[in-house]
C-alpha cells in the first residue's frame, strides 16, 4: 500500500497529540500541515493571507503533484530588494520631476 504524502492536524490537535496518534507521527517523513482553530480560550494571532484550508490544499496539491511544500510569504530578500528600490527610485524620481517643473518655469 501506498505511504501517505501528508497529514493534516488541526492546531488545537497538533500540539496536544494523543499518544497512539504521536506513536503513528514519530516515523512519518512526509509533509506536517497544520491548520489553524481556536480552542477554548485559546486565540490565534496574525492574519493569514489566504484562508488556512486553502493554504492547506495549495500545499497538498504542490505535495501530490511531487514539488517542494511551499507555505506561502514572500522571501526576506525580495522585501529588501523592494525596500533598496523605494530608495534609490524615489530621489530619483523626485529629481527628475523637479528638473520638469524648472525647465517650464
Amino acid at each position: 500500500s501506498p505511504k501517505p504524502l501528508a497529514v493534516v492536524l488541526p492546531s488545537d490537535l497538533a500540539f496536544d497529540l494523543p499518544a497512539a496518534l504521536r506513536k503513528g507521527l514519530g516515523d512519518f517523513s512526509g509533509v506536517r500541515l497544520v491548520v489553524p482553530r481556536a480552542a477554548g480560550r485559546w486565540s490565534l494571532l496574525g492574519t493569514p493571507a489566504h484562508l488556512p484550508a486553502s493554504q492547506a490544499a495549495l500545499v497538498l496539491r504542490q505535495v501530490a503533484e511531487g514539488q517542494a511544500a511551499r507555505t506561502g510569504g514572500t522571501p526576506g530578500w525580495l522585501i529588501a530588494v523592494y525596500i533598496i528600490a523605494a530608495l534609490v527610485g524615489l530621489p530619483t524620481l523626485l529629481s527628475l520631476i523637479g528638473s520638469l517643473l524648472s525647465a517650464f518655469m
